[in-house]
């Protein structure tokens, strides 16, 4: 078995030897994936609606009809297509670079962990991990529909592709849906323990507009790379890694 004591205080042994570096490539993560932008966008929306709470107005103007109509279109079609362009930069830049962050920390690990690993997924079957990433995508959108908790169950259960995909980004769709279950299988629980472990953490990063966030990702993500190595060693899983074709001489 594992135990949360013991994988955060390998993550803080990482963090002690390359917090810089660790730090460094999560922030860019979170800028180049846009959820830092997101966060903040969030944040700032809900303090500001708290301070411009609507009035009655002194002087009532009866707004132009065609003008109104006119706006409600323009908002509905700028909503339309900022949310297109939000989608597809998730599933062809975000999602791939969630896979080069794992990559990243598993190699961190071993001492071998590299700013460029973060841009691993745009070299090494790109396609394949934009499709796979997809499907994980649109699997828990369709259980999040569903029920909340199917959601947050299926949520731990493929919580391991990005790094199945950071050893394996050739590897297809079926098969890494399948080692993710088997990996999570009976450790749902102690899973979603060890997610709400940082709800303190997030909480204090969040008082800074949630910019404090980003000093909390790297103990995060370096402790989610000592799970997955932990639970392949009790599951007896052997994921082979990633191995550069020999060029012709």
């Amino acid at each position: 078995m594992w135990s949360r004591k013991e994988l955060k205080q390998n993550a803080k042994i990482l963090m002690h030897k390359r917090y810089s570096q660790m730090l460094g490539v999560s922030s860019l993560y979170l800028i180049l994936s846009g959820t830092i932008f997101f966060t903040i966008n969030y944040y700032y929306t809900q303090i500001n609606d708290v301070i411009n709470e609507p009035s009655t107005p002194i002087y009532s103007i009866e707004p132009d009809q065609n003008f109104i109509l006119f706006l409600f279109y323009f908002i509905l079609l700028s909503s339309f297509i900022g949310f297109i362009i939000r989608t597809l930069y998730t599933i062809f830049i975000a999602n791939p670079l969630s896979v080069g962050e794992s990559k990243y920390f598993i190699n961190n690990r071993k001492d071998q962990g590299r700013f460029n690993n973060l841009f691993y997924a745009f070299s090494h079957n790109y396609m394949n991990i934009v499709k796979v990433t997809f499907f994980m995508q649109i699997k828990l959108m369709l259980w999040t529909l569903l029920f909340i908790i199917p959601g947050i169950i299926k949520a731990l259960e493929y919580s391991m592709i990005p790094y199945i995909l950071a050893e394996r980004p050739d590897i297809s769709s079926e098969e890494a849906f399948r080692l993710s279950k088997e990996l999570t299988d009976y450790q749902k629980t102690e899973l979603f323990v060890l997610e709400l472990s940082f709800f303190g953490w997030y909480f204090l990063g969040l008082l800074l507009c949630g910019i404090g966030i980003i000093f909390v990702y790297p103990y995060y993500y370096a402790t989610m790379a000592e799970l997955y190595f932990k639970l392949k060693e009790i599951k007896q899983i052997e994921i082979t890694p990633d191995i550069p074709p020999i060029p012709n001489l």
